[in-house]
């Protein structure tokens, strides 16, 4: 299953993820599912999530308000959620996914893990083997992957899917620097 991960959701990604670098961010995925494949075009941060290094949590209250909002959007439904898994000390995050993290999966769901780490050196946006995508974008390394569970049944555990963002390329130019300069006028 590939999961296509549009230009704003990225940005939002990554700016949730550094925003609260050492703890974990926490957020919902806006998009459309086709046979084959997710589509994900938003990516909305929980603001009032509680932040600790190693997890993250929001309150029901809270989440009933953001779905009640979320419910009325016609073009984009809820696919899943996000959250980031931030390097800890010395120890570097990973995509993997914890036991709480497939417990809260729903079966058609897809959730999306941001592991953020200390940038060592600069690294071109590039597609993983294992189906994930990784880069590094202002002081941080990120690695990004995708899970889903096959058939859309939660029988097993959830597998990482092939994440597909052609915008992830263009974060970089090829001196290796970030291309966030524009041409003016």
């Amino acid at each position: 299953m590939d999961i296509f991960l549009e230009e704003s959701a990225l940005l939002g990604l990554l700016v949730a993820s550094a925003e609260v670098y050492k703890k974990e961010c926490y957020g919902v995925l806006l998009g459309y599912r086709l046979n084959d494949r997710f589509i994900v075009s938003g990516s909305i941060a929980y603001q009032s999530a509680d932040r600790k290094p190693s997890e993250v949590y929001l309150r029901p209250h809270r989440r009933r308000v953001v779905e009640s909002v979320l419910k009325n959007i016609p073009k984009y439904r809820v696919l899943g959620e996000f959250h980031s898994h931030p390097m800890f000390a010395d120890r570097r995050a990973t995509i993997r996914l914890g036991p709480m993290d497939a417990e809260d999966m729903a079966g058609e769901d897809v959730q999306i893990l941001v592991a953020i780490n200390d940038k060592s050196r600069n690294q071109k946006w590039i597609a993983k083997a294992d189906g994930s995508i990784s880069g590094t974008f202002g002081n941080h390394h990120f690695n990004i992957g995708a899970y889903y569970y096959r058939g859309g049944v939660k029988k097993r555990k959830p597998i990482l899917g092939r994440l597909c963002c052609p915008f992830a390329t263009t974060l970089q130019g090829p001196t290796g620097k970030n291309s966030t300069r524009r041409k003016v006028g």
